[in-house]
This record gives C-alpha cells, structure tokens and sequence, in this order.
C-alpha cells in the first residue's frame, strides 16, 4: 500500500482494496471489500513513523484493542490493526454519510441538530474513554454523520494534520501527548 490509486485491486490479507478515498498527513484511506465477511470497510494506511516508532506503534496497538471492544453507537467499529509492507493499518466499519467538517461547511445544520450531534459526540466520547482510549484527534473530519443523523467517531488511525493541529489541545503542541482532557479541550 502507498502510491494512491495504484492500490485499487490490490489485496490486504481477505482485503481487496476498492478506491482511496482520501489522502493527508496522517495517511491514506482506502474502501475495501472484506471478503470473508462480505462487507465493505475503511483501511487506514498509517505513515512509517508509527511502524519505525515502537512507542507509537504500542499505543496504535493497545487503542485499536481497547476500541475493538467497544459496541456504541457512536463509536466506529474497528475490525483489527497490522502491519501491511511495513506501515501500519487499522480496519474499521465503512460509515457512509458526511464528515462533520463539510456539514459545517455547509452551513446547513440547524441549532437542533448541532446539540443532537454535540450530544452524541459526548456519548461516544465517554465510551471510548472508559476503554481507555485517548482520541487525541477528534475535530470535525474526524466525525461522520449517517444519513440518518448518527454522529460517529472515526478516531483510531483518522487522518487530517491541519485539522488535528487546529483542534488540539495545548498540551498536544507542546507536549506532543494528553489525556482525556485534551479530547474535552476540542
């Protein structure tokens, strides 16, 4: 994996990749059809500081377990975390809507709406802290809304460094690192 459109067809284990759908700072993101499952699921395709960093790779590793577990409906489920031609991927559920930021780009959410989705961020939120992850990169890319108005967290392996730079805590840019706080913070 690397290379962008190059990789459609391309298979991950019983993973066959189908279009990339994005590309940033924080990796590339592929839909992919899981065939032993019969669905189709988002791979995150890490950068290699993860792989080539033991301590962030370690935390990739615990996070994605701990989320693994989760069952919220505001959470997105992941389905494993590996090593694929030496960077790591996390593969998550395939949640088909918008992301938060282009539904506040639009300016089309009503006060209703904004509170609802406040609410389910909080929610989903909450769960994931009680695993004992720190999302460490929720902004608004990072949140999808279903069609039917479920707001989702994409956090393990999410990607958009301006994004995750404009949202993150003090902490984060000094320090490089934060805890449940610093996910209340954005």
């Amino acid at each position: 994996i690397g290379g962008g459109m190059s990789n459609v067809g391309q298979r991950l284990g019983h993973y066959r990749i189908i279009e990339q759908l994005g590309v940033g700072g924080m990796g590339e993101v592929y839909r992919a059809r899981d065939e032993r499952h019969g669905r189709d699921v988002v791979i995150r395709v890490l950068p290699a500081r993860y792989s080539d960093d033991p301590v962030l790779l370690k935390g990739l590793e615990r996070d994605a377990r701990a989320a693994a577990g989760l069952d919220h409906p505001n959470v997105v489920n992941v389905h494993g975390v590996g090593i694929h031609g030496g960077r790591p991927c996390v593969v998550t559920d395939l949640v088909e809507g918008r992301s938060l930021r282009e539904a506040m780009d639009s300016r089309t959410l009503s006060n209703r709406q904004v509170i609802d989705i406040g609410s389910q961020i909080a929610s989903g939120l909450a769960a994931v802290h009680d695993a004992g992850v720190i999302q460490l990169g929720l902004n608004p890319s990072s949140v999808i809304l279903t069609k039917d108005g479920v707001a989702k967290l994409c956090g393990i392996g999410s990607f958009d460094a301006d994004a995750d730079r404009e949202y993150a805590s003090p902490e984060q840019i000094r320090e490089g690192s934060g805890d449940q706080r610093s996910d209340i913070f954005t």
